[in-house]
């Protein structure tokens, strides 16, 4: 950590920050400027001087309703049993010991937080984990909520109880990230166990406590994947109509359902698509031309879909359509 420091303040780009430095040459807005954009260069080198924890990410936990196809059982309790399963069906050895996980309370709890600026909460499903209010409620008890700023990552399928919502209102602002990457159909099979009749409710819900409460934004930050980019229009017109702003991360610690799961003829056919879109996806666009077809990706993402078919009851041909016809080109 000290060496990645050093290495900001001296201007190198430091590989651990690969994943920002590459959404920055897409033209997307990474973490690093979310959290350095608006503080001037004195208030960056105050902060060099005086070295106080600033920002937070709290893991509230890995359990969660859904068992999302482009998630793992690390960050999803739901995903646990299936992924045992799925290494029985391909003949392997269960290769991690998965298991349920919570937030560390002790040393949280125990943090000095008189510098604090900003919190995100990430799950799991933050909504349906509970133990880390308690890390809020300390900031509370320390003065602190009224100048920090809180960003909580949420699947929209669990409804926001009056318990979080309590302890919410007392910082200084509220972002709650809309972890939805599709509408309709091609959602429920992305988000495995999710029903999108449940996630509108949820959501209007949302934009109704945020018209009410100054202090409440609410965004959509969806990972852009094999399985929805050609369902891209339908989403963000969804964002449009619900004037959600909104950030993307690409889906690239999945392989199978990377865009190296496709050939150069179905590359150009996707991005003729998203170039003809209204809306602007050159960052999608630009990303997909980076890529290279990787024949075991491919033939992973068959393995997936078809365990997926037999264990889930999920026909990724009822649900995803156009994507089929497509992988159907060769």
């Amino acid at each position: 950590m000290k060496t990645l420091q050093q290495d900001l303040i001296n201007g190198v780009k430091n590989p651990m920050c690969e994943k920002c430095w590459s959404y920055e040459k897409l033209g997307e807005t990474s973490m690093r400027m979310t959290s350095t954009n608006r503080k001037s260069p004195e208030q960056i080198q105050k902060e060099i001087q005086e070295k106080k924890l600033k920002y937070l990410v709290i893991d509230s936990g890995n359990v969660c309703n859904l068992a999302c196809r482009t998630c793992s059982p690390w960050s999803s309790s739901s995903l646990i049993k299936e992924f045992q399963a799925k290494s029985q069906w391909l003949n392997k050895k269960n290769w991690f010991p998965f298991h349920i996980k919570k937030t560390n309370l002790d040393y949280l709890i125990a943090e000095d937080y008189s510098q604090i600026e900003q919190i995100s909460v990430l799950g799991g499903e933050p909504f349906q984990n509970l133990d880390h209010l308690a890390v809020l409620e300390t900031i509370i008890s320390q003065g602190h909520a009224d100048k920090c700023e809180l960003n909580y990552s949420t699947n929209a399928t669990v409804s926001i109880s009056n318990k979080i919502l309590a302890v919410l209102n007392k910082f200084k602002l509220v972002t709650i990230m809309l972890s939805i990457d599709a509408v309709g159909r091609p959602f429920e099979y992305i988000r495995t166990n999710g029903v999108w009749d449940v996630v509108t409710t949820n959501v209007d819900n949302l934009l109704q406590i945020s018209k009410k409460n100054p202090n409440f934004n609410i965004q959509a930050h969806p990972t852009i994947s094999a399985l929805n980019v050609l369902y891209l229009d339908e989403l963000l017109q969804w964002y449009k109509n619900n004037q959600l702003e909104y950030s993307v991360v690409f889906c690239d610690g999945t392989p199978e359902y990377s865009f190296g799961i496709f050939n150069d003829q179905q590359k150009k056919l996707i991005v003729d698509q998203l170039v003809n879109s209204q809306f602007d996806l050159s960052s999608t666009v630009q990303h997909i031309n980076s890529c290279k077809f990787e024949p075991a990706d491919l033939a992973r993402f068959e393995q997936e879909i078809a365990f997926t078919k037999e264990y889930k009851g999920l026909d990724i041909k009822e649900y995803l359509p156009k994507l089929t016809r497509l992988l159907e080109l060769s």
